[in-house]
């Protein structure tokens, strides 16, 4: 190893030449005079080549802890190059007002309380649409233009992907507008800090034409024997056929069977009770309801066998219906997608059925037997503005909601009939 008086001394020649200190870090001396510290490296079988400044500016012991640095990155596969480069770049863009600065400020204030979903569609959003074309700008620089160019850019990625040609067709206007808004907010912020004096989204407001949305309807009799026929035949997991099943018996949204936790369940009791979240849950990303209130929901027997079917699966989960593909690929535990059920009904040739129709389904068919339209409300967790009376009627017509469940239960395994009127289709 080299010592500081060897650097010291070491004298120009007709050509550059190195001394090595260790490790392949290098001093090298120019013609000129100028003595320059340089690392060199091997990463993927491939060469490569640091510098660290000049000598004496740079000493040989800030060299070294360069050097050691840099290797104690190379252990980790990084190339120390690309990371000094991203390093700079990153505190270039702290430095400067750009939109990606602010609008990173945005979104961690902005999805403090927001769901996990809604977290990622802000995160992806930003990340895929919207920073490679305006990130690098000032605000008071982003133009309408530019807000164009990302919708269509937006909606051109969503009809090419390979998901979306496997999967129901989408053009990709619900996804465009929700990054236009994200953008008009960030800016709408910035024009309050005094970065910009206009919101670029407003004039292209309307630009966007969306599809003709399919609002959650009743299934008409055929479609409820059809899909009552199929779901059996899903070759799938058996969580996913679970869920389905599970969904339509208890008139729960996706979101709430896909957050159920076997510690809201009574065995003893056949109910589940989903909790009333604090603010600090919220954050953590931890949720019940989607109104966030105490919900008692009575199960019915078909409702309770698939519990203790899933129990068999997922009894060591935190969730009822556990991500399949996680716990295939021994990766940590998650909820089941966002979609798997969408998936599923499209795999069982029920295209025209969205998970959502379950609830319209059930409210549809029990208004029609005549039942109270407040244990309906009740089941379907409809949100009491009264806060204080919600919070101690959670189990209210516990008994009535029960029977008018299985009632409900027994009608979609045909075993019992509806009332003589016209039939829902």
């Amino acid at each position: 190893m080299l010592k500081d008086t060897q650097v010291k001394n070491l004298k120009p020649q007709d050509k550059p030449y190195r001394k090595l200190d260790a490790d392949r870090l290098y001093i090298e001396v120019r013609p000129s005079g100028k003595k320059v510290w340089i690392h060199k490296f091997s990463l993927n079988k491939k060469e490569g080549s640091i510098t660290y400044g000049e000598y004496p500016s740079i000493s040989l012991a800030e060299a070294r802890d360069y050097h050691a640095r840099d290797r104690a990155l190379l252990a980790k596969g990084i190339n120390p190059v690309a990371h000094r480069n991203e390093t700079a770049r990153l505190a270039l863009e702290t430095e400067q007002e750009t939109f990606k600065k602010y609008g990173d400020e945005w979104k961690e204030k902005h999805k403090i309380d927001k769901s996990e979903d809604y977290k990622k569609l802000i995160e992806y959003g930003l990340k895929t649409d919207i920073y490679p074309v305006i990130g690098h700008l000032h605000p008071k620089d982003v133009t309408s233009k530019h807000v164009l160019l990302i919708i269509n850019n937006t909606m051109e990625r969503i009809r090419t992907s390979t998901r979306s040609q496997k999967l129901k067709p989408s053009t990709g206007e619900t996804t465009a507008i929700v990054n236009k808004t994200f953008i008009g907010m960030i800016m709408r912020a910035c024009i309050m800090k005094g970065l910009a004096e206009v919101d670029p989204t407003y004039a292209v407001k309307g630009v966007i034409k969306r599809q003709k949305i399919n609002h959650a309807r009743p299934l008409s009799m055929k479609e409820i024997r059809e899909l009552k026929e199929r779901i059996p035949l899903y070759n799938g997991a058996q969580t996913t056929r679970n869920a389905l099943n599970f969904l339509f018996y208890t008139m729960l949204r996706t979101i709430e069977v896909r957050r159920l936790e076997w510690a809201w369940v009574d065995w003893e009791n056949k109910t589940i009770t989903f909790p009333e979240r604090t603010f600090q849950e919220i954050i953590e990303g931890k949720r019940a309801m989607k109104n966030n209130k105490i919900h008692l929901l009575p199960l019915s027997d078909q409702a309770f066998s698939i519990l203790k079917e899933q129990y068999t699966i997922t009894a060591k989960c935190q969730f009822v219906f556990s991500s399949p593909m996680q716990l295939a690929l021994g990766k940590p535990e998650k909820m089941l997608g966002r979609s798997t059920l969408n998936f599923a009904l499209d795999a069982l040739k029920m295209n025209d059925v969205s998970p959502h129709d379950a609830r319209a389904t059930a409210s549809t068919y029990l208004n029609e037997l005549g039942s109270d339209d407040r244990w309906i409300e009740k089941q379907l967790s409809h949100t009491d503005n009264d806060k204080t009376r919600a919070t101690y009627n959670h189990a209210k017509w516990l008994r009535n909601r029960r029977s008018m469940l299985q009632w409900y239960a027994d009608f979609l395994d045909g075993k019992a009939e509806m009332p003589v009127h016209e039939e829902v289709t």
